[in-house]
């Protein structure tokens, strides 16, 4: 007697397993799937054991049923392309509030998933960026501002953070939504422009910025896609805003305000 160890994972106990003739166990569920292995008898008339070639099929059989490996030289193209961006704190004997565009520059450009890590394992948090300071992650060709074309229909869902931030929930925000945006997980993945993350000196924040404010329901499933994404208590609110909203925010009504 000789025995022939299965190369496959046993299946759950509620399985019905039968002995077949060559000593192997097949499942009921799948007549075609060896799951585990007996021992193989000799042949009492010649005392030979099993015909070497129906082995082989056998164990062909089972290696065709292993997961598919992926080659670890291959590129892996994430699904848009993506420009990473830096604004530094303004000049402090500056009067200028505004937006200034001359603060932001362009940093770099990815659009593979190593290209991706290259990026960002050398990339400081947002908890080590100085006051005044931003990132901005948005699609390759379009610029992190309110007035750019792909952007300017659109509005920005905040989410504000506390300075007193021990757990540097700033940093796995950003992260995990970068991440998120990127491998194209939100559900309503064309609508997103892009990320920015904001130090400043009383409140940091991220935006999560969307391409079409009057969708109301896309907007509204962005929003919750991101704060479930994040963790962010049930009693902590995220507010949206469209950008001529925020233009003139002194007014007393803004129509595309969303709070979740």
């Amino acid at each position: 007697m000789t025995e022939v160890q299965s190369r496959l994972p046993l299946n759950d106990a509620n399985d019905n397993l039968t002995p077949n003739t060559n000593g192997f166990i097949k499942s009921n569920n799948d007549p075609n799937a060896i799951v585990v292995t007996q021992p193989i008898i000799t042949d009492n008339n010649d005392n030979s054991f099993i015909n070497n070639n129906e082995y082989e099929n056998v164990h062909k059989e089972t290696e065709t049923q292993q997961p598919l490996s992926l080659n670890a030289m291959d590129e892996l193209p994430l699904q848009f392309r993506w420009s990473l961006w830096y604004s530094a704190p303004r000049d402090l004997d500056s009067d200028n509030k505004k937006w200034d565009q001359e603060r932001v520059k362009q940093i770099v450009e990815f659009g593979t998933v190593e290209e991706f890590w290259r990026v960002f394992n050398n990339l400081a948090p947002p908890s080590n960026l100085q006051d005044g300071a931003d990132l901005h992650l948005f699609r390759a060709g379009v610029s992190p501002a309110w007035e750019d074309p792909f952007n300017n229909k659109g509005g920005t869902w905040t989410y504000r953070i506390s300075k007193d931030d021990v757990t540097h929930k700033i940093d796995s925000t950003w992260f995990n939504s970068v991440l998120t945006m990127i491998g194209d997980n939100f559900d309503d993945a064309d609508d997103i422009c892009g990320l920015v993350v904001s130090v400043r000196a009383k409140t940091n924040r991220v935006q999560l910025w969307i391409r079409h404010a009057d969708d109301r329901e896309a907007v509204r499933r962005i929003g919750k896609q991101f704060k479930d994404i994040n963790r962010i208590r049930q009693q902590t609110k995220i507010v949206f805003y469209s950008h001529d909203d925020q233009k003139d925010f002194a007014k007393p009504s803004k129509s595309s305000e969303m709070v979740l």
